[in-house]
């Protein structure tokens, strides 16, 4: 999914790196409770964020993960 995203905003690049990745929680799926992951993106810092919201609910959610992307040109 990092990767994914990286691709999507530096369509040019020739390669990936995933740097400073760190977990910060565990994402959880049980069949009792429905999960959204949502993936963010600040082009800004180039930092990749994965967290988690129970279905319907608003706000700043469960971070589980987040690294900084860098893209190796040709």
């Amino acid at each position: 999914t990092l990767l994914e995203l990286a691709s999507i905003h530096q369509p040019e690049a020739a390669a990936y790196v995933l740097r400073d990745f760190q977990i910060f929680a565990p994402m959880i799926i049980t069949a009792d409770r429905g999960l959204d992951c949502v993936t963010t993106y600040d082009p800004a810092t180039q930092v990749a964020t994965i967290r988690s919201l129970e279905n319907g609910r608003l706000g700043p959610g469960q971070t589980h993960v987040t690294a900084r992307t860098t893209s190796l040109t040709r």
